[in-house]
């Protein structure tokens, strides 16, 4: 299993062996002039662009000729957070230039990944969305907004509107959706929405 952020790069937090393709038949390919560009664009790019059109598992072929099971993560409000890729595999039986060593992907197999893969994507979206609610209140700069987002966290369950969290940033209601908006780049009810769903899954 390797785990791509929503750019295509590595994961900071796993070891290697869970956010690089290691496995021989890869860095023979990566080992070859100009290729390793072709992966990193398979990544960053095409198997980006391509989870966000399905939202679903795929598989992928990629420059090299070898297919890998794709599994979209996408936080609660939809952004796309990343892919879980379970490969490489060789396409048919049969071996020559290293793909002797890979597994072959067929239909059963993947739909034996696509039974157990989606229990991993879960808890990964689950912890970044923990994360991402974490480091936001690390990132916003004004100091009125870091208080309402302070007093949500710790009000969340009660019913809330942005005239309580405005009034607890001492800032008038009109201003605070106007910076609360501009810090977070979440409107008030959008935010409570997602810590509370959050709240909700643990």
């Amino acid at each position: 299993l390797v785990w791509k952020n929503s750019w295509g790069a590595p994961f900071s937090g796993f070891p290697s062996r869970h956010s690089l393709h290691e496995n021989s038949f890869c860095r023979h390919v990566k080992d070859v002039r100009g290729l390793v560009a072709r992966c990193a664009e398979n990544d960053c790019m095409l198997i980006r662009e391509r989870s966000m059109r399905e939202r679903g598992p795929f598989v992928n072929e990629c420059h090299a000729g070898v297919l890998e099971a794709v599994f979209p993560v996408f936080l609660s409000d939809g952004t796309f957070a990343g892919t879980v890729l379970v490969g490489p595999f060789r396409k048919s039986s049969g071996g020559g230039q290293g793909l002797d060593s890979l597994a072959t992907l067929d239909r059963r197999v993947f739909w034996s990944l696509k039974g157990v893969v989606p229990l991993l994507t879960e808890r990964l979206s689950k912890m970044l969305e923990r994360e991402r609610i974490q480091e936001l209140g690390k990132i916003i700069k004004n100091l009125k907004i870091q208080k309402a987002v302070e007093f949500i966290r710790k009000n969340f369950k009660s019913p809330l509107a942005a005239g309580d969290a405005a009034a607890a940033a001492g800032l008038s209601e009109s201003r605070f959706i106007h910076l609360f908006k501009k810090e977070t780049g979440l409107g008030f009810s959008a935010h409570l929405r997602r810590v509370r769903m959050e709240a909700a899954k643990e």
